[in-house]
């Protein structure tokens, strides 16, 4: 009911994929907005679309540092806990339907909100450099195949120009789905969001949680909790429902996301 009540989401209906969590861990799902804590890592994952809508959630991963809250509230995190701190989603205003906007214009509004929100921003000695937040950013490996003699993956990459001001284009490191990804994937989200309350006989969190601050991502907090189950299985969400959010957030936790090395120049811009 805290969808209700907080977003004023009255479609929660029972048999739905995550109802029941939303019901019983809404309270400790949804957070207030905060300030990336120094020493967090912080990563995008994408869901594609066109017709349909297109995706981008923006998460903070906890080191198991105290997190306070910009109200002042402060809330203990266990090394691993994930948060949906905010989003990009390319949607009409009528449920599941896409913009149908290109990959450049795609790129042009993701950078562009990680610049509003501070993510993105001028060095203060070398102005013509520009420090980035999210420089590692995941995707459904099928962004990697050719459609129409042109790879999404590819074209993600070009640059793009804000305010008269040359950006770099998303490199988007491809996540693979193999045989039972689906039915994994749905276990794992249900998990981490079951995860977010403490155990009902020690009365303290033990797994890893996700969370989702809902002011900053309306859209995950609009479409998670009322997501159905696929009719022909049980044990994975309807692909026919307004699911981008749950792809992105499944990217997320099916990712590497082990710090690797790169011998290439670091770019900073």
């Amino acid at each position: 009911m805290l969808q209700a009540f907080k977003f004023g989401n009255w479609s929660i209906v029972a048999g739905g994929a995550f109802d029941s969590v939303f019901f019983k861990y809404g309270k400790y799902i949804f957070v207030d907005d905060f300030e990336i804590p120094v020493g967090w890592k912080t990563f995008g994952c994408y869901d594609h679309g066109s017709s349909r809508p297109y995706a981008y959630l923006a998460f903070a991963e906890s080191d198991g540092t105290t997190l306070q809250f910009k109200n002042g509230r402060t809330m203990p995190t266990l090394p691993g806990d994930l948060f949906v701190i905010g989003e990009v989603y390319g949607w009409s205003g009528t449920p599941d339907k896409g913009t149908n906007e290109p990959i450049s214009e795609i790129t042009t509004r993701i950078q562009s909100y990680k610049i509003k929100r501070g993510w993105r921003h001028q060095d203060l000695l070398q102005p013509t450099k520009w420090h980035d937040m999210f420089r590692r950013n995941f995707a459904d490996d099928a962004l990697g195949q050719e459609m129409n003699e042109n790879c999404p993956q590819e074209e993600f990459k070009l640059p793009v120009t804000i305010n008269g001001i040359k950006h770099p284009g998303l490199n988007f490191e491809l996540v693979s789905k193999p045989q039972g990804s689906r039915e994994n994937g749905y276990t794992l989200v249900r998990e981490r969001l079951v995860n977010t309350g403490p155990r009902a006989d020690s009365k303290i969190r033990e797994g890893k949680g996700l969370f989702i601050v809902g002011d900053q991502a309306p859209n995950t907090a609009r479409t998670l909790p009322v997501l159905s189950r696929n009719p022909k299985n049980m044990d994975d969400v309807d692909p026919a429902s307004e699911s981008h959010i749950f792809d992105a957030i499944k990217y997320a936790l099916a990712a590497d996301r082990s710090p690797h090395v790169s011998f290439r120049r670091r770019q900073m811009w």
